[in-house]
């Protein structure tokens, strides 16, 4: 039987605090509360008089935002939780603005399922995530980088009993790493991440799974969370994340009630054991399927496609709307993400060609992402693949295999392996004149990561310009994301995969595609397509012609 210890940093608002217990309480729980030292505590306590399953920390911390105080607080109720309740077999770190998503019996389920893992996002330094990679927040960071890798990520995460112990026993044979993050900014955002990596145990390192378990919504440029209120409904009843954050009284009322009666009370179990135990509710990702075409065929791969990955994904369909083309009765019960020729002054940066989306075909995804960034990844989809295997056997494989990297594509290759590749001059950044180490990729279908996607709408707005088969990979490679290849053959291939998903192209002099599953030209014939296999180009006639 589990037995999980809620530790909560809070700093306002009582009875959002006793909210957010009363959806948590169960007989297999207790909760630590930290509340800042700034604030009085019997307005907090006063909700919790004789509860046997709530304990206030009597040594509190000053807390405020980007202090070492919040790092503090949480040892403190570490500390609280290994001598007052040393039979926790899970700690979860919450903060008082917090709010489950899932049924009690759901999460309980799920962290039973998953003893080992240690839920936590994570990423090294630099990245671009920060402001300058994030070097700046680090004193002496070129000579700290040489005998210890730094990390960051989000303040919040869930580890086993077994880790929270480990932590608090390398910390009191380490002094110094308190002693060193005490001078860095915001550390809370990098403490545990790099702590956590630096001890390199096995057990620890192993069972690192990249993901807080929470859903926050961030709104362009993506600066604060969002509260969360009755117009998220959508976003929050399709999440597979346990938490979400921030909500705040009066402003997220209503929100709070629905998950109330909907989800946190209902009893109703939303997963199966299969799921629980795969761990595939973690990820949150949506496939947008591309086109500018509107025929039975085109409408019947998508639909298909929809069926196959139901309960594996969310799925929207990227429409390019000619002028003046209105949309058919079909398209309108798909309810299509529309897009026209204006997308380029609506992005506000450069494309290379005004009058198609070619070379610039991952534009409407930015579009959709500004509008939707609460996908973890984002799969781009064009509506001339085609994959024999069944889509749900596709994107299972990445789910079940924990498969995080930040940009998934195929045919990945260093400038050198093919030099004379038309599209390499096309990446230029006429503001800044920094020169990259070019990457190329073939993307009729590929993955690609929040953090990654946010970071190329930046790069735009910053004056970078190109194909998108230079410029995705090259970017990212070069900023410190992670790149892999799902099929074919290559370096970037990910282990099991050579040849797998499709096979190998191989180029001409000029860096063309010609042969292979996936290829730039001749187009697939039916007669070719025998193998479980993805195909590229599918260009059939119209039936409606």
């Amino acid at each position: 039987m589990i037995l999980i210890s809620y530790l909560i940093l809070a700093h306002e608002n009582p009875k959002q605090l006793s909210r957010l217990i009363k959806a948590l309480r169960s007989d297999n729980c207790n909760f630590v509360v930290h509340i800042d030292a700034r604030i009085a505590i019997d307005g907090f306590a006063s909700y919790f008089e004789n509860d046997a399953q709530v304990f206030f920390l009597q040594n509190r911390e000053e807390s405020q935002w980007g202090s070492f105080g919040l790092v503090d607080a949480t040892l403190s109720g570490m500390k609280f939780i290994q001598k007052n309740s040393p039979e926790t077999s899970r700690v979860v770190l919450l903060s008082g603005s917090d709010y489950p998503l899932k049924s009690v019996r759901h999460i309980e389920r799920f962290l039973e399922a998953n003893p080992k893992k240690i839920f936590i996002d994570y990423f090294t330094i630099p990245h671009s995530k920060w402001n300058n990679g994030g070097k700046s927040r680090f004193p002496n960071f070129e000579i700290i980088q040489e005998n210890m890798k730094l990390y960051g990520g989000s303040q919040w995460w869930s580890f086993p009993y077994e880790v929270m112990e480990f932590v608090l026993s390398f910390l009191a044979f380490n002094p110094e790493f308190i002693s060193y993050f005490k001078l860095v900014t915001i550390p809370d955002e990098s403490f545990f991440q790099t702590l956590l990596f630096a001890c390199e145990e096995p057990f620890i390192v192993d069972n690192l799974v990249n993901n807080s378990l929470r859903l926050i919504k961030w709104d362009y440029p993506f600066n604060h969370p969002r509260i969360l209120t009755c117009k998220d409904e959508a976003i929050i009843k399709r999440s597979k994340h346990l938490f979400a954050r921030k909500f705040k009284p009066g402003i997220s009322d209503s929100i709070l009630s629905f998950l109330d009666k909907n989800t946190v009370r209902s009893g109703a179990e939303d997963v199966s054991d299969s799921e629980i135990k795969s761990g595939a509710t973690v990820v949150n990702q949506v496939v947008a399927f591309l086109t500018n075409k509107n025929d039975i065929r085109i409408l019947g791969e998508y639909n298909r496609l929809k069926t196959q990955i139901t309960g594996l994904s969310d799925i929207t369909m990227l429409y390019h709307k000619g002028q003046d083309k209105p949309l058919d009765s079909e398209l309108l019960n798909i309810a299509p993400y529309v897009f026209s020729d204006e997308i380029y002054e609506g992005l506000g940066y450069q494309t290379m060609r005004h009058a198609e989306l070619d070379g610039s075909n991952h534009f409407p995804l930015i579009k959709f992402f500004r509008d939707f960034p609460e996908y973890d990844f984002y799969w781009y989809v064009e509506d001339d693949v085609r994959f024999l295997g069944g889509w749900d056997v596709f994107f299972s494989y990445f789910l079940n295999n924990g498969i995080d990297d930040d940009f998934l594509s195929s045919h990945i290759r260093d400038y050198e392996d093919e030099p004379d590749w038309y599209w390499w001059s096309s990446l230029k950044n006429e503001q800044s004149g920094i020169e990259k180490e070019y990457i190329r990729s073939f993307n009729p279908i590929f993955r690609i990561s929040r953090s990654a996607l946010a970071y190329i709408d930046q790069c735009h707005s910053e004056g970078w310009s190109g194909h998108f088969e230079v410029l995705l990979p090259t970017l990212l490679k070069s900023a410190g994301f992670s790149i892999s290849e799902f099929g074919g053959e290559g370096k970037y291939v990910l282990p099991g995969c050579k040849n797998f998903f499709y096979t190998a192209s191989q180029p001409d002099n000029y860096g063309g595609m010609l042969r292979g599953s996936m290829r730039y030209r001749p187009f697939i014939t039916e007669g070719e397509m025998t193998e479980p296999l993805i195909y590229h180009p599918v260009k059939f006639s119209n039936p409606n012609n």
